[in-house]
Order: C-alpha cells, then structure tokens, then sequence
C-alpha cells in the first residue's frame, strides 16, 4: 500500500513539473510573440517608393490605410498584419496610380508604380478624364485636352457608372486589343490619324464596367469613319479596308464613311 502511494505522489510530481515546463515555454512563446507583434524591428519603418510623382502622399495614404486596418492585438504598422492589397486599392480609389505593394522583411515596405503605356482617353460622366492601357486598363488620370494627343474613346449610349478607380477596366482586354491592332494597321497603310472612337454597347446604357461593347465607329483626322464589328479578327478586316480603298475609292478626300461590320460584305459612301 505504501508503494503504491509513494508511486502516486511520484506522478503527480512528475507530471506537475511537466505542466511547469510546459506552463514556462508557453509564457516565453506568448513573451516572443508578443515582442514580434510590438517590437520596432518588426513594425514598417522604411517604405521605399518607386515611380511616383508625390512619394510623400504615397507614403501618407499607406500609412492611413494601416491605420484604419489596424487589428486590435497588434500595433497598425506591424508588418505581419498590414493590407497591402487595401492600401493598393486605396491608391487606385485616390487615383494616385496603380502599385505592387510587397513588404521586405523585417521592416520595409516597397511601393512601385509600373508605367503604363496610354493608348487611348477617355472622360467620364464627372467630367474627369483618364488614359487608357492598350488591355482597356484605366490607367492614370488625364488632363481635358482640347486636341487629345490619343484617340478619344466616347459611348453611343449614357454612361451610368460611377466612382471610377485606377485599376478598372472600361472595356474588356479584347475589345482594347482589336481596337489597338486595327488602328495600327489603318495608320500604318493610309498615314491617318485616328482622333476619336465611339463604343456602341449591347445595352441602352453603361451600368457596369467592362461595358460590353458590340460595336465601335472609328473616327478619322481626314474626317471620314469606319463601322467595325469588335469580334472581327482586327489583321483581315485591315486588309479588307485597304483592297476596298485601292479598288473603289479614287481619293479619301471624297470618302464619308467605310462599313466593315458585315461578313464579306463592305459598303461605302462618298461625299
């Protein structure tokens, strides 16, 4: 009887001590985590900013965005919690531009803004005025010119989108691309400029972006204009337009309109 209670107690220590030990690494593992969470050498300290014109309100709009992410248990710039996908869209929202946010440990944050090459412009409904990436991308706030150095894309119908951000797509990659790709070819062959673009949508009005555009009006500086179909491959109808100019039309300055929107078919009209 004695033994088996010498061999009890003897337990009970034993498994006392190890509930101590573990009682002791969990106290330092709760210790560490919590000079992770609070400790300067892991909060943001630098964030390094590459491409943008104003790197102090950069700065100041990410440090905003932490601010008010911030988690309850951990301080707003700890880099193990901080949004960086938010403070990207806080950007974009601001129209500051369009980043890559990625953090570089322990205490870095790195900021680049790619540069992205403006294809057409276009206005929106606020009067406000963007480039536009050659995948349909607003890309960067544009000035009102009164001679669009890019052709001016515009819609046949309202536009009842609002709140507009950098990053969006006003209309699909593809559309951009075939319209990219065809003014391209007609520069190239005809030496014209194309001045401005007017998407004609499915629907009797814009009320979700990437508008889904049907068709498009391509308007010239020689004040002539071509109907195509967006779905058309953009290198065959090119060809089409410049057999069609070469085998009927004498001279494009008595030219009105081209219509491509047809298969195999192509009408004209001259002044």
């Amino acid at each position: 009887m004695d033994i088996s209670r010498r061999y009890r107690r003897k337990r009970r220590a034993v498994r006392a001590k190890k509930s101590i030990m573990v009682g002791v690494v969990a106290l330092l593992l709760l210790a560490g985590a919590g000079w992770g969470l609070w400790s300067s050498y892991f909060r943001v300290q630098t964030i390094t900013i590459e491409g943008a014109a104003d790197h102090q309100r950069v700065e100041m709009m990410v440090r905003k965005h932490f601010q008010e992410t911030r988690r309850w248990f951990a301080p707003a710039d700890s880099i193990f919690f901080i949004d960086t996908d938010g403070a990207r869209e806080s950007l974009q929202k601001e129209h500051i531009g369009i980043s890559e946010i990625t953090k570089q440990y322990p205490h870095t944050l790195r900021v680049v803004f790619r540069e992205q090459v403006a294809r057409f412009i276009w206005c929106g409904g606020d009067s406000s005025c963007y480039y536009i990436a050659h995948d349909g991308l607003i890309a960067a706030e544009a000035p009102q010119f009164s001679d669009a150095p890019l052709p001016l894309l515009t819609f046949s119908v309202p536009f009842a989108v609002f709140n507009i951000s950098l990053g969006q797509w006003i209309v699909e990659p593809s559309v951009a691309q075939f319209l990219v790709e065809f003014i391209a070819s007609t520069e190239r062959q005809f030496s014209v400029g194309v001045t401005a673009i007017e998407l004609q949508p499915r629907t009797k009005e814009v009320t979700a972006i990437p508008a889904d555009v049907m068709e498009a009006k391509i308007f010239t500086q020689d004040d002539w204009f071509i109907f195509v179909r967006i779905n058309d491959d953009a290198q065959r109808l090119a060809s089409d337009l410049a057999l069609l100019i070469k085998e009927k039309i004498p001279s494009l300055e008595k030219l009105a309109y081209i219509d491509l929107r047809f298969e195999n078919k192509a009408f004209y009209k001259l002044r």
